[in-house]
């Protein structure tokens, strides 16, 4: 159904903002690089202390030891790969007992051979007339980890060569006593966590501040996907309706410099018959993210003037959300949402009131907004087709995105009454409430408001529905769903979903 609410003013944004924040997306230790890098460090540990009995004191952890109890790991695995992520896990242990980071130790290691070790050369494997033979190259500039990896790897036919560099390199990051007794002190201490069932916890501070950099970058798409998550649910398709990765526009010169011009998203991406007209740019902070934020800011004026020379018509949205932009960053949040320009903006939490609007204000029509229809209209496919042409959509659009459900399997059509797939239905249903909930929202004073209300987003900060007065204005209008909604049971439910997806504030 159309969601027929106004744009609120600028200083409504502002507090809108505030109100539907969503501080953080996930704790680093909830994802999938931390618990995996978890997992790669405690099996090195306990590796290393079956060979140290324990991390026993009267056992001395030198370079040497940690050498052989990798070596001895490797001959149990099978595979090339194998052996190379296991050697890059093992360098992953060294580096979270040292504070160091692969990327100086890439720079540095190369000048510890010279220096050091004083060679020029590092061994190398090839293949000659079928046979594998040991040779020398010249010390690379930059030796990663992976690298390293590589090199043990191939030396495995050449027990001694992959000895001494596998131990010259454990050499080179425990370059210090302090950084063996560390070691030493982790394993020990990991070891009596484990008797008493905390082992991970003990080593969570440590895992959280070793992966918090690769974290943090990989995490900024976080947004992106969840949005193309979302957008599927309305029955939207990835590749066609929404595009699934950047989408460079154009490149602009400025001085000697050429500018990338790219945003990430451009809807409709390729549907066929629309033209690219909605352009996103998506920013998460969830804390101050300094000069960064600062150049978005700076290079969103520069970017939109370029995007409406290729773009007449280009309607510019903000996906803007995270802790930052409520505290130091809440001036750029002010400097972007003022311009001109900004169509709108919306967050986390409000992308199903505001994007889906957008939808519809340049009368884009996705197949959410069809079973809507049929929902109003008893499923009638006909009735429903009159209903969004007198909504402002066109007939070839109305057709467009009914032949899409149909392919889709979204529905099926007998007789003129169509049947909707169980699964989108039910999400169809959850949406349909909140859509009643929007339109039929009225501005609150929550100090007035004896009883629950449900908030949602709108053109006032406190906008929503008193609990009380749901069925009397839910039910009426909700054609083949009103008895369904009118089983309080159905209704409690599904305005539990919309809390637990946190598209409403229930108070």
């Amino acid at each position: 159904m159309l969601l027929n609410v106004a744009k609120s003013n600028i200083e409504t944004r502002f507090s809108e903002f505030d109100l539907w924040i969503t501080p953080k997306l996930t704790e680093i230790k909830d994802t999938e690089k931390y618990a995996s890098e978890l997992k790669e460090i405690m099996s090195w540990l306990d590796v290393v202390g079956e060979h140290t009995k324990g991390f026993d004191p009267a056992i001395k952890l030198t370079p040497q030891i940690l050498t052989e109890a990798i070596l001895d790991k490797l001959e149990s695995l099978k595979t090339k790969d194998e052996v190379e992520s296991e050697l890059i896990s093992a360098a992953s242990l060294l580096f979270l007992v040292t504070g160091k980071s692969d990327n100086n130790c890439k720079c540095q290691f190369p000048i510890f051979l010279r220096d050091q070790i004083r060679i020029s050369e590092i061994p190398t494997v090839r293949k000659k007339s079928g046979k594998t033979i040991l040779t020398k190259t010249s010390i690379p500039r930059e030796i990663k980890s992976t690298r390293v990896a590589k090199i043990v790897s191939d030396l495995a036919p050449f027990k001694d060569e992959q000895k001494r560099f596998l131990e010259e390199y454990i050499m080179f990051v425990l370059d210090e006593s302090d950084y063996l007794d560390s070691f030493w002190s982790i394993g020990r201490s990991y070891l009596s966590m484990r008797e008493l069932g905390l082992h991970q916890e003990f080593l969570m501070p440590l895992v959280v501040f070793k992966v918090r950099g690769s974290v943090s970058a990989s995490g900024g798409h976080d947004p992106e996907n969840i949005l193309r998550d979302v957008m599927t649910s309305w029955g939207l398709e990835s590749g066609i309706d929404f595009n699934t990765t950047d989408v460079v526009i154009g490149k602009e010169e400025e001085g000697k410099k050429v500018k990338t011009r790219a945003y990430d998203f451009v809807l409709p991406y390729e549907v066929e018959g629309w033209e690219q007209k909605i352009f996103v740019q998506c920013q998460f902070y969830a804390g101050d993210s300094g000069s960064v934020s600062h150049k978005n800011v700076d290079q969103t004026r520069t970017s939109r003037n370029y995007t409406k020379t290729k773009h007449e018509n280009a309607v510019f949205l903000e996906f803007l959300d995270g802790a930052g932009y409520f505290s130091s960053l809440n001036g750029d949040l002010k400097t972007l949402l003022s311009m001109e320009d900004t169509h709108d903006f919306f967050q986390l939490r409000t992308v199903p009131f505001k994007l889906r609007r957008s939808f519809q204000e340049i009368g884009f029509l996705m197949p959410l907004d069809l079973v809507h229809q049929l929902f109003l209209c008893d499923y009638d496919l006909e009735a429903s087709h009159k209903e969004l042409l007198s909504n402002g959509y066109s007939e070839h659009e109305i057709n467009r995105v009914t032949d899409k459900a149909l392919r889709l399997g979204i529905i099926s059509v007998e007789d003129g009454i169509c049947e909707v797939e169980s699964d989108f239905e039910k999400s169809s249903i959850t949406y349909f409430l909140y859509d009643q909930f929007i339109n039929n929202s009225v501005s609150l004073d929550l100090k007035d408001v004896k009883g629950g209300v449900i908030l949602v987003p709108g053109r006032e900060q406190i906008q929503g529905l008193k609990l009380t007065d749901i069925p009397n204005v839910i039910i009426p209008q909700s054609g083949a769903l009103a008895d369904y909604f009118s089983q309080s049971t159905n209704l409690l439910a599904e305005i539990e979903k919309l809390a637990e997806l946190r598209y409403i504030i229930n108070i």
